[in-house]
């Protein structure tokens, strides 16, 4: 059972397929040794792949299944300091964007209401913007979506997250230090509570030598 949190320092990085959201993420963690959760979808899909199974998303209902089961998992862990690269909330959104998935299981649809209250997720998310140039989207493999769904689908990530009670801060597209700069002035400044390495605040987050915060 996850422990009652203090000062929510769970952090969603959230937006619509290709916005760079892993891009940040892997950021975090290669350049200040930060705690981060990658991706459900990305962590299943390799697993998947690696059993011989060569396009997981067919069996649809079967990989959303266990994504959600892995995140289920992620929200018991320790709670501590961490970016995650979507949370159990976008699974959550998903479900209400693609009406032909079954009703969400018991479980989750207990947790999902809770994730600020218990499970320490800070009620601050952070939507990467698209790229306004859209010739240069990429789809295939884990990325099923084309450009012009996944421009539908950050809007339904910005209203849907604001529906369920949060705040959420754009980050526009551009390069990934200075995305990252925006996220961590933005905990600074609505997330004052949370305990951020001094590192982590700083304008120049490249000029800065990583911290040695396990993982």
């Amino acid at each position: 059972m996850a422990s009652s949190p203090v000062s929510n320092p769970r952090f969603v990085i959230t937006g619509a397929p290709g916005s760079g959201k892993t891009t940040i993420v892997r950021y975090i963690n290669q350049h200040y040794h930060c705690p981060v959760v990658f991706e459900g979808a990305e962590r299943v899909y390799n697993l998947l792949r690696a059993k011989g199974i060569e396009n997981p998303w067919a069996n649809m209902k079967h990989m959303v299944g266990e994504i959600e089961r892995l995140q289920m998992q992620d929200i018991q862990e320790p709670i501590r300091l961490s970016f995650w690269d979507r949370g159990l909330q976008d699974s959550h959104v998903y479900r209400e964007y693609y009406k032909t998935l079954a009703e969400e299981p018991p479980e989750m649809a207990e947790a999902v209401p809770l994730l600020p209250t218990k499970y320490g997720f800070n009620q601050n998310v952070f939507l990467t913007e698209l790229d306004p140039d859209t010739s240069s989207f990429e789809s295939g493999g884990l990325r099923t979506q084309k450009a012009e769904e996944s421009i539908v689908l950050e809007r339904e990530f910005q209203n849907r997250f604001a529906s369920l009670g949060y705040h959420v801060h754009l980050i526009p597209w551009g390069p990934v230090t200075e995305r990252v700069d925006r996220i961590f002035s933005l905990v600074a400044e609505y997330a004052p509570q949370v305990e951020m390495p001094h590192s982590l605040l700083t304008e120049k987050s490249r000029e800065i030598v990583p911290l040695s915060i396990a993982v």
